[in-house]
């Protein structure tokens, strides 16, 4: 089976440097690129603004049942005033193939 997306986690990278250059390549070979949290991660949101600095696509924060994670979906929202882009839908996944949806 072939790859097309890849799942980047800043604290398994190592460095910010490291996580960038990551999201960078992947983006640079058309695979899509999710930024995620860690487990017992803190309620600092820098995350979020690194996964919409990036254009990362996705983000992985988990639900908003605890303060962490809900510190990173606020965070979000806050940045949502400031988007131009507009949800594209079925369209974010025309790069992958043979997938019927």
């Amino acid at each position: 089976m072939e790859a097309n997306t890849i799942l980047i986690k800043p604290n398994q990278a190592g460095t910010l440097h490291s996580a960038l250059t990551a999201l960078t390549t992947a983006k640079g070979s058309n695979w899509g690129t999710v930024v995620s949290a860690r487990s017992g991660d803190t309620e600092e949101s820098w995350l979020v603004d690194l996964a919409v600095g990036s254009n990362a696509g996705q983000i992985k924060v988990g639900s908003t049942h605890r303060s962490e994670r809900s510190a990173k979906w606020n965070r979000l929202l806050e940045l949502s005033h400031f988007a131009t882009a507009s949800y594209i839908g079925k369209a974010a996944l025309s790069h992958v193939k043979n997938l019927n949806i």
